[in-house]
């Protein structure tokens, strides 16, 4: 992507909001979090939202705020909405974005050979 002229940060961190919060705070351009079926289950994680007056709510308003787009690359086993980490009682929010376009499934890659 960096050969593509975009700038790219490689990171662990987990709290999504966060990075998306802080990344907004130092460019007015769009942001893409490119992650796989596991880290959509971390942004869907209630518990990392603790401390939070909204919770989970808060905690996605802060990421989806500044134009970000969460890219999820899926894997072959992921086959369908069931198969996703996301517990059944926030599919519905899942959904939202989803339609909002502010999350996008990618499953039409090649992946990398091992």
């Amino acid at each position: 992507m960096s050969d593509a002229g975009f700038h790219v940060l490689i990171s662990g961190f987990f709290r999504y909001f966060r990075v998306s919060q802080y990344l907004s705070g130092n460019t007015r351009e769009p942001l893409a979090i490119v992650t796989g079926t596991e880290g959509l289950g971390d942004v869907f994680c209630e518990e990392y939202y603790d401390g939070l007056t909204g919770s989970i709510l808060e905690g996605l308003g802060l990421m989806f705020s500044h134009s970000t787009v969460l890219y999820v690359y899926l894997t072959s086993s992921d086959t369908s909405n069931e198969d996703l980490p996301v517990t059944d009682d926030l599919r519905p929010l899942l959904t939202y974005l989803r339609d909002r376009h502010q999350i996008v499934f990618i499953d039409d890659y090649a992946p990398l050979p091992a």
